[in-house]
């Protein structure tokens, strides 16, 4: 028998588990424990303890569900269809998965008398670069399925929903959040390099948190490697993370004698650790939608060079965002050897991060405004100096 609930209950649809989109589920969990809005999340993979808990908290379930290439589509409707069927009607269905794999999410939500259905833009690189007439096709569809819109950024908007209607702004970009005490307080950076790094000295240390796919451009970060190291720069450089390129960027490490400079840390979840450490933080992305780990390094008053391909609207405007071209390799390594540490008051970092609202706190209060339909449209200001 349905009930209808006093505030909106929210079910969260995500393919994997263990990126920004968990992240983002999670961390608006965390700040939704008190709100009495239920979070449930369907998902194919297996999710962490403190993620469950953290759902559990909110009085929601994590169902994990059979992909349809395993069992079949009808074994996974009546997987979905027995969770929908017993929400209440005025349950926002938050898709995290868009174009022709959030159809059967949609149509089953509609079966079920759920009506609200939105597609949250979360990526900024086309699925079929090359297509076209797919990538219209995905896009009419995301327009078609959600009538109300969520974002990350305005590039993923883009990407997602198309040119036109991103720029009608009627899309409410949420930022992605973080625990902003988590990178504010200040560890033993010396004890940390010699039990993560194994180093006791002040060579300069240059990092990178991203997954090993084509789209973080870690062969252009090897040349760069490459290149300080022929310019006799007392550095090492560590990559955290791991994915399908990993196996080969160590090869071209080993084949270009770089292992003395480079360390690879594989997954790490001690992320503010890793920004204590680091004197520079590296992200040569090809394409991007709104990079929390960039929110983080400025969190941790860590200087960071970016790809120009990478929104503005990640800039804190505190000066330790620096954009270069991909296309200058050169520029990267000067910028490397001209480095000199920026140290921002803990204060202003604060005041600029509730600014853009990229705290956890006022990231949820903008989303729990969407929830109520207090609000249809926000843009993430651009903080950077003009």
């Amino acid at each position: 028998m349905r009930h209808t609930h006093k505030c909106p209950r929210v079910l969260h649809i995500m393919s994997g588990y263990g990126g920004g989109i968990s992240a983002f589920i999670a961390n608006k969990a965390q700040a939704f424990a008190d709100q009495d809005v239920p979070f449930d999340v369907i998902t194919f993979d297996d999710t962490s303890s403190d993620f469950e808990r953290l759902i559990e908290e909110t009085g929601g379930k994590v169902y994990k569900i059979t992909n349809p290439k395993e069992k079949g589509s009808k074994f996974f409707y009546n997987e979905v269809n027995s969770i929908m069927n017993k929400l209440p009607e005025d349950t926002l269905i938050h898709s995290h998965v868009y174009g022709i794999k959030a159809i059967p999410f949609y149509l089953i939500a509609k079966k079920n008398k759920l009506h609200r259905f939105v597609i949250h833009a979360h990526t900024a690189a086309p699925q079929l670069k090359n297509n076209f007439l797919q990538e219209k096709l995905k896009k009419w569809v995301n327009r078609s399925l959600s009538k109300e819109k969520l974002s990350c950024g305005i590039k993923a908007s883009i990407n997602i929903f198309g040119e036109k209607e991103a720029l009608k702004n009627d899309i409410v970009h949420i930022p992605n959040s973080i625990n902003y005490e988590e990178f504010s307080y200040k560890r033993d950076s010396k004890q940390l390099k010699k039990d993560i790094l194994g180093i006791d000295d002040n060579r300069l240390v240059i990092g990178s948190i991203a997954r090993f796919r084509e789209l973080k451009n870690h062969k252009f970060m090897v040349e760069i490697i490459k290149d300080l190291k022929e310019s006799n720069i007392d550095f090492v450089w560590f990559f955290a993370g791991e994915g399908l390129l990993k196996n080969e960027i160590e090869q071209r490490v080993k084949d270009l004698k770089l292992e003395k400079n480079v360390i690879f840390l594989g997954y790490r979840d001690d992320i503010p650790n890793l920004f204590e450490m680091m004197d520079i933080f590296v992200l040569p992305s090809l394409n991007e939608g709104l990079p929390t780990v960039v929110i983080e390094a400025q969190a941790a008053s860590t200087t960071s060079l970016l790809s120009d391909t990478i929104t503005k609207e990640c800039d804190l405007g505190l000066g330790l965002v620096n954009y270069l071209s991909i296309q200058d390799k050169k520029q990267w390594v000067e910028s490397i050897k001209s480095f000199r540490p920026v140290n921002i008051e803990s204060s202003t970092i604060e005041k600029r991060l509730i600014e853009g609202k990229f705290t956890n706190d006022t990231s949820a209060s903008l989303y729990n405004k969407f929830l109520n339909k207090e609000v249809k449209r926000y843009m993430i200001k651009s903080l950077e100096k003009e």
